[in-house]
């Protein structure tokens, strides 16, 4: 099994099956993948072999994980780009790490400096710690207190 099918597990158990919250930005969704960011595709009849090969495409490949070499960490990022947008949750990364530009791209650099982290435990626990302080800020727009607490335990299921 490779690392995104490893990952795309845990993905599509967070994201579950189709949902039309109004209170959701993406709009209507299935499997995470939502009508916002796909205006084009009929989510109702999406499948889950389609959802993956989007999340292949779309985030894992797009993210540039193969440069985060500690899977812990490149599951929490894929989640939260998932979740939060791609540029979201590396810039969440990048400023957890010294001298590291913050333009939200997974370069070498990126990589590097994650993989060169004094102690990569303490990285990851600070990276779960920055999501879950994303998540209340975010929690206090619209009506998305909500969200929050299924947000939060998403972080301790990753």
């Amino acid at each position: 099994m490779s690392r995104f099918d490893q990952f795309i597990e845990v993905i599509l158990k967070h994201e579950g099956g189709y949902v039309n919250d109004p209170d959701d930005l993406g709009g209507e969704t299935k499997y995470g993948i939502t009508k916002r960011r796909y205006p084009d595709m009929n989510i109702k009849v999406l499948t889950k072999e389609k959802a993956k090969q989007i999340y292949y495409d779309d985030f894992y490949m797009k993210m540039h994980l193969q440069y985060i070499k500690d899977d812990s960490l490149a599951l929490h990022l894929l989640d939260m780009g998932v979740n939060a947008g791609k540029r979201t949750a590396v810039k969440l990364l990048q400023v957890l790490l010294k001298d590291c530009v913050v333009d939200g791209q997974i370069g070498p650099v990126t990589g590097r400096k994650a993989s060169s982290a004094d102690v990569l435990v303490d990285l990851v626990d600070a990276y779960k710690a920055k999501r879950i302080e994303y998540y209340y800020k975010v929690s206090l727009l619209r009506n998305n207190q909500k969200f929050l607490k299924g947000w939060i335990n998403r972080v301790y299921s990753t």
